[in-house]
């Protein structure tokens, strides 16, 4: 068949811009309508703010307000995790326009992401019309407005705007479309490179999924649509212009890279995709998907559409639509392209077949088939019968399927339950746009007609998915205000950092707030960091720290000089500080200096004890305070249906009945005045629940302390109380059979802390700007132990001499100082920007000589030249076949038979 490639020329790309626009326009009047009808802000005190959104989009936005505010800049923030490098949070999350509106306005962030997730969705839809004229000139402009508001109204939008960088790439990636034909069909590469390094600066971590996409796409692409005596100048264009945007956003990836590496999500890959069920929550993948019917539809009506469809384009798209059904079914080779591991959000490239199959349906749409006879008129009534049933159907679902359509929005899961009523709905609007299609291709239709039958069909399936994932899953936030009212309350010129007594915020709420913390939860949290911090005795779990448990020792360790609490979770050596009647702030008494002096050796001190956490107080209060037997552990006075045993790094307790709670007693005589603590920890990794959560209940001298311990938000120290020359009595009701690292009562001297404390040698940092800065003076050497998170980026200065910055107590830095007054100052740098730069700038330097070069190639040389670039083509897209589709699938059967799921 004779090749007939789209024409994307100018006058076609100016035709594609008023849709486009108008596209931006209507998608944007049906978002806010719906926004209206569920009384969401600017139409009500509702907000969309749920999920990720309400943990990381909304604090980190207030976060780079604070930031600003303090005169911090992007590579380092003080207000989270005791210090971190920001620069990879900002890029994983904030680095897009939009995000600056923040300082714009004074919207609160969390009615400010309302509009930002309308506006990137309708920005969505306008993209989407532009590829899709561009795609195929002749479609309508009425069929090219509605395609663009089913993409911008799609399942994925209303999945995971919660996750609002996405939504960044939802709205690039009709424009890498655009910019991969203008490379494969015209050789212009440069659209290509100016969209791809946007994907990189605006969400990263996605653009590994699409380069997956992209080498598929091209190398199918160069086999099928491109013609032979174009292939080698296209392929040497295509990894011209790759590399070029990849030195370009070097600084971004690399750095990027660098700090995830650090960070504790970390997989082990052949074990996790060994554990990987060959099949496995693929409801929630197809969900994703039944959001745009006409993308359903289209599947059966391809089975006839090759002489509709230009060959070569028909051969290139149905091999892509096989390799990413495959990614979509096969739950390993979906893990592949999720670089490895997700917790859940399976489906974050569905933009990718959803966009494709709307490129499908225009190209059906425009482009009828004449010669095929046409239906009889009972055709066309059964499908106009079809749209009202339809719209009977979602109707019928919103009221009949109740809470199960939020199942999602809860677990983060789509419930079978839910995926069956959303079948219905979905089938049918499925149904409806195949006998559109069906009489589109028999010219029955009209485009114009076309376009008003199936917009009341996009109309309803817009509605139900906003019903199911938006409209219902956020609520009026009262948590925000409640929070807020916190800030500037605290007056303190000294470094400080905000504690909480329990989970009562999100963690990146302190910092939004203004105040330091070493509380932090996003996919940048050390590993290190996330470590040492749970031996210091806080709550953690999977990447989060919530700034929550510890002791008076570790807390005055960590700055923590203010506490955020209620009522009754003042401590002895706590006063109030503020209070409102909903939260109260409470100064803690107990400090010490932010520079701590210390006579061991960094190596000594590297690390904290293994053990149990008991022992951890115990070392922090003899090492760096020299006071020995300041914490003591009490033993197991009396037990019932409880055996407790214990080794070198495991204690476990059996009940011998395991139908009935068991009971450990521990009664003793305080001397002194301690402040009492239990414990039961496993320092695992970053499990999302682990199997001791809830096992056990704690009361002191007949007060419940606990009725639930641990659990996710409060798996740190549990402070019981303070106890002073008295007899107390600890009873913890065992209800599950226990193995952990780290399990009992322990007291610790609060005369004896205090005295300590207040003796202790050291000083006090200033920061500002990613600098910590202290006047130190001792007569011998001493180690400077800074209250500050561990980072690689720090570089330290010894009265304007370098000075090696060390690792110690797990996770803070440290300075050896020799005898005598100095200045000493932590700077930081982002780790790996300086070769970073230098690749910017090389990529640089090899453009223009490229330039100058390639007018001085021989026919020859330039002919060898392409042919190492099909070669490369086609090891990479063996590659991606062979390391992203067959081993996965391999090792999963593989772990099947061995038994590892």
């Amino acid at each position: 068949m004779k090749r007939n490639p789209p024409q994307t020329g100018r006058r076609e790309g100016i035709g594609a811009v008023p849709g486009a626009i108008a596209a931006v326009l209507c998608a944007g009047v049906l978002l806010m309508l719906l926004f209206a009808a569920y009384h969401i802000y600017p139409f009500g005190e509702n907000t969309v703010v749920w999920c990720d959104m309400v943990q990381q989009g909304v604090p980190l936005l207030e976060q780079l307000k604070r930031m600003a505010e303090r005169g911090e800049w992007l590579g380092y923030t003080a207000l989270d995790a005791g210090g971190m490098q920001f620069y990879g949070v900002f890029f994983f999350f904030l680095s897009n326009p939009f995000s600056f509106l923040v300082f714009l306005t004074d919207l609160r962030a969390d009615q400010l992401v309302g509009l930002l997730t309308a506006a990137k969705l309708a920005l969505s839809a306008g993209t989407a019309a532009f590829w899709l004229k561009r795609h195929n000139p002749k479609l309508s402009p009425g069929l090219q407005i509605l395609l663009g508001m089913m993409y911008g109204c799609c399942g994925y939008g209303f999945f995971y705007y919660q996750n609002l960088m996405w939504l960044d790439i939802l709205a690039l990636f009709p424009l890498l479309m655009w910019g991969l034909e203008r490379l494969f069909f015209r050789q212009k590469p440069a659209a290509y490179c100016v969209v791809l390094c946007m994907m990189m600066v605006s969400c990263y971590y996605l653009c590994y999924m699409a380069a997956l996409f992209i080498l598929l796409f091209g190398s199918l692409s160069l086999r099928f649509t491109v013609s032979p005596e174009k292939r080698k100048q296209t392929a040497v264009q295509f990894f011209g212009a790759s590399f070029a945007a990849a030195c370009l956003t070097a600084p971004v990836w690399l750095t990027c890279f660098l700090q995830i590496s650090r960070s504790a999500r970390t997989v082990g890959l052949i074990v996790s995709l060994a554990g990987t069920p060959l099949m496995c929550r693929t409801e929630d993948k197809l969900a994703v998907l039944l959001g745009t019917g006409l993308g359903i539809a289209v599947i059966p009506a391809l089975k006839g559409a090759a002489d509709r469809v230009p060959e070569e384009r028909f051969q290139r798209g149905w091999r892509i639509f096989v390799l990413l059904a495959a990614a979509v079914l096969l739950d390993p080779v979906n893990t592949m392209w999720h670089t490895g591991s997700y917790q859940a959000f399976p489906l974050r490239w569905g933009m990718f077949p959803v966009l494709l199959l709307l490129g499908c349906a225009a190209d059906l749409l425009a482009s009828p088939d004449t010669s095929a006879k046409k239906p009889k008129k009972r055709a066309l009534i059964l499908c106009c019968l079809m749209i009202p049933v339809t719209l009977g159907t979602v109707y019928a679902v919103i009221v009949c399927a109740g809470d199960t359509l939020f199942s999602y929005c809860s677990t983060l899961w789509v419930g079978v339950k839910q995926f069956a009523w959303l079948l219905l709905p979905a089938a049918a609007a499925a149904a409806a746009y195949y006998m559109i299609l069906r009489l589109r291709k028999t010219n029955m239709l009209s485009q114009h007609l076309c376009a008003v039958m199936m917009l009341p069909l996009c109309i309803a399936e817009t509605v139900l998915g906003f019903h199911c994932y938006v409209g219902n899953a956020g609520g009026e936030d009262t948590q925000y205000a409640q929070t807020f009212a916190m800030q500037d309350v605290i007056q303190d010129s000294g470094f400080f950092r905000v504690s909480t007594a329990a989970k009562y915020l999100h963690p990146n709420m302190i910092g939004a707030v203004g105040y330091p913390s070493i509380a932090h939860y996003t996919s940048l949290t050390r590993a290190d960091f996330l470590s040492g911090i749970k031996r210091f005795g806080y709550s953690s779990y999977w990447m989060e720290v919530s700034g929550c448990g510890g002791t008076l020792l570790s807390d005055a360790i960590w700055a923590n000089r203010y506490q955020v609490g209620g009522a009754g979770d003042r401590a002895p050596w706590m006063r109030e500080y503020w209070a409102d009647g909903h939260f109260e702030i409470s100064e803690n008494t107990l400090r010490l200096p932010t520079v701590l002096y210390a006579d061991a050796e960094p190596d000594r001190i590297a690390d904290l004890p293994e053990g149990s956490r008991a022992s951890v107080q115990a070392y922090l209060a003899e090492t760096f305070l020299g006071e020995a037997g300041a914490v003591t552990e009490y033993p197991v006075t009396l037990s019932e249906n409880a055996v407790l045993t214990q080794d070198e790094k495991t204690v476990s307790v059996q009940r011998p009945d395991a139908q009935k709670d068991g009971m450990l007693e521990f009664s003793v005589f305080i001397k002194g005045r301690q402040a009492l603590y239990f414990d039961l920890s496993s320092h695992t990794d970053t499990q999302l629940s682990m199997p001791y959560h809830h096992a056990v209940s704690v009361k002191l001298n007949g007060k419940t302390a606990s009725a639930d311990y641990p659990t996710k938000g409060g798996n740190g120290l549990l402070y019981l109380g303070t106890v002073e020359n008295n007899f107390c009595t600890v009873k913890v009701q065992i209800m599950e059979d226990i193995s952990c690292e780290s399990f009992g009562v322990f007291g610790m001297d609060l005369d004896r802390l205090e005295s300590a404390c207040a003796a202790a040698a050291g000083t006090e940092f200033t920061y500002e700007n990613g600098v910590y800065t202290a006047e130190c003076t001792a007569d011998t050497s001493k180690t400077l132990i800074f209250s500050a998170a561990y980072d690689e980026g720090f570089t330290a200065e010894i009265d304007g001499s370098p000075a090696p910055v060390y690792r110690v107590n797990g996770c803070q830095m440290a300075v050896r100082m020799p005898a005598g007054t100095h200045r000493i100052t932590l700077t930081h740098h982002i780790s790996g920007m300086v070769p970073a730069l230098c690749i910017a700038g090389f990529g640089i330097f090899a453009a223009i000589l490229w330039q100058i070069l390639r007018k001085r190639l021989t026919d020859r040389q330039y002919e060898r030249l392409g042919q190492y670039a099909l070669t490369a083509f086609q090891i990479g897209y063996c590659g991606v076949i062979i390391l992203v589709y067959l081993v996965p699938v391999a090792l999963s059967i593989a772990g099947a038979i061995l038994g590892f799921y």
